[in-house]
């Protein structure tokens, strides 16, 4: 069983930082395999994503401040650069959030049996 391990490290640094960037106090990650397939949880402590935005913050150059208003610092790359890498490699990714709630981004990536 393999992964495109350097895609796989991608996923991870960009949901690492996305949940350290938003943060209040900490972050908690969680890999496992399941039914075939590697899931990579990350999850944050901060404001959380509001319901209206959990289509968006997927689009190449969305930012969203705490409040949902002005960019926090970055590129707007980082969660839509994960849906493709995920995508291609014939995963999902889903996010669960509620504003003041945190927010917590699950890949699910098949296993392949050969490289």
């Amino acid at each position: 069983m393999c992964l495109d391990e350097p895609k796989v490290k991608q996923i991870f640094r960009n949901l690492l930082n996305n949940a350290l960037k938003y943060r209040r106090h900490s972050v908690e990650v969680e890999i496992i395999e399941e039914q075939g397939a590697l899931v990579l949880s990350v999850s944050d402590d901060g404001e959380g994503i509001p319901r209206e935005y959990h289509q968006r913050i997927f689009e190449c150059y969305f930012q969203m401040n705490e409040d949902g208003s002005c960019p926090v610092r970055g590129h707007g790359l980082g969660l839509a650069g994960v849906m493709v890498l995920v995508e291609d490699m014939g995963g999902t990714l889903t996010l669960e959030s509620d504003q003041g709630q945190g927010a917590k981004f699950s890949v699910k990536i098949p296993l392949m049996r050969e490289c």
